[in-house]
């Protein structure tokens, strides 16, 4: 889940993995507004996805990084300009990027991007309480995403045969494509890690897990995402839902979750204060 650059007061999801390469808008009371299908996209397992803004343009990334087995042998994100969320869009330019991961195979269910400091962050899901926090650099990507904005149908297809790549049992086949390898940033003790996002302004990293969120504080603002993973983090309960794996900061700071399952419910969490030791609550808001 993601909020809304364009439009405060409204976020996009999308389905695991089983469906299409598809996103649904929504608004605050959880009634749908808009969809958005990436036109040949993969869409082998969807875990997560994030907005962010940076100048005058508002972006969407959405990550097809979920591994089980830890057997692809590459995962794929996919960048673009966010449309219009009270609207249906079918999006044909878009930047693909294939990733790997320097140690291996990765299972993957949280990414967040920080346009500050520059960086997409990925952190590994596992049982054991121990696992490598990514990143890849935001500006090359933005960089390629501006030139294949201003170029010519013909050059974004050659872009289309020239550079999309098959790997193993996953595949993109979008307008441009892109390779990548992801960087150690940091470790992170934290198990079933299942969503993420950062706070724009401060830098802090929300993560959670099936049974809770943490906050982990970007103070000073340049600190290092291996000094940050490292702090104690403020914990705050979440909703005792079906699986919770999706989590996102709106406009106003507040802290939004939805689990899988049909109906989708949809919480805000209530945030620990930064001099507090205490833990945050559960504020339901729509089933």
């Amino acid at each position: 889940m993601a909020a809304s650059q364009r439009q405060p007061g409204h976020f996009w999801s999308h389905n695991d993995s089983g469906d299409t390469a598809r996103l649904f808008a929504f608004d605050s009371r959880g009634k749908a507004t808009g969809s958005c299908e990436l036109i040949a996209a993969s869409s082998l397992d969807w875990e997560d996805m994030a907005s962010f803004e940076l100048g005058d343009r508002k972006y969407l990334l959405v990550a097809d990084c979920g591994d089980n087995d830890c057997k692809r042998d590459a995962c794929f994100f996919y960048l673009f300009d966010e449309p219009d969320p009270t609207r249906a869009t079918k999006i044909k330019s878009y930047l693909t990027v294939q990733l790997t991961y320097p140690d291996g195979a990765r299972d993957c269910e949280a990414i967040a991007v920080d346009p500050t400091r520059g960086k997409i962050l990925m952190i590994a899901k596992s049982a054991i309480p121990y696992v490598n926090v990514y990143s890849v650099e935001l500006p090359d990507l933005l960089g390629r995403l501006e030139s294949l904005r201003s170029a010519p149908p013909a050059s974004i297809a050659a872009a289309a045969s020239g550079d999309s790549a098959t790997s193993g049992d996953s595949a993109a086949s979008g307008p441009a494509a892109i390779r990548v390898v992801a960087k150690v940033e940091g470790v992170l003790a934290l198990p079933m890690v299942s969503a993420a996002d950062i706070d724009p302004r401060t830098g802090d990293l929300w993560i959670a897990n099936y049974f809770q969120a943490f906050c982990f504080r970007c103070s000073p603002r340049d600190m290092s995402v291996a000094e940050q993973t490292k702090q104690v983090a403020e914990a705050s309960d979440l909703p005792r839902l079906r699986q919770i794996e999706a989590l996102c900061m709106d406009e106003n700071g507040e802290i939004w979750v939805t689990s899988e399952g049909t109906p989708t419910p949809l919480s805000r969490v209530a945030k620990p204060l930064p001099s507090s030791p205490g833990r945050g609550g559960v504020q339901p808001v729509v089933d």
